[in-house]
């Protein structure tokens, strides 16, 4: 179970990343936001994989901060005026199943 959760919420971390288009307005609006993201991403990143390779309580607990912090962030991504509402609709799909993954893992 662990493991899944973990590839999952990679892979929502880098779906946000690589689906932010770089059209022009998109850009204007959404380019800042993506790169403010992106250490969050990289911190969640390799908490799930310290915990994926040893899940101790404190592995388990410093995924779970950086999951949050991950999250924090990619609210901001979500309400991005130059997303379209389809796009809006589709990462606030990703952001609510991370939402609810993190909430299922048990320290």
């Amino acid at each position: 179970m662990n493991s899944k959760l973990v590839f999952l919420l990679i892979s929502i971390s880098l779906g946000f990343l690589c689906s932010v288009s770089c059209t022009k307005s998109k850009a204007e609006d959404c380019t800042a936001k993506a790169q403010n993201i992106q250490p969050a991403v990289n911190t969640m990143n390799n908490a799930a994989i310290a915990f994926s390779s040893n899940p101790s309580a404190t592995n388990c607990q410093n995924y779970k901060n950086a999951t949050q912090a991950y999250i924090n962030e990619a609210r901001s991504l979500v309400s991005c005026t130059g997303l379209s509402p389809s796009e809006k609709t589709q990462y606030q799909q990703s952001l609510d199943t991370a939402v609810q993954n993190l909430s299922t893992l048990t320290c």
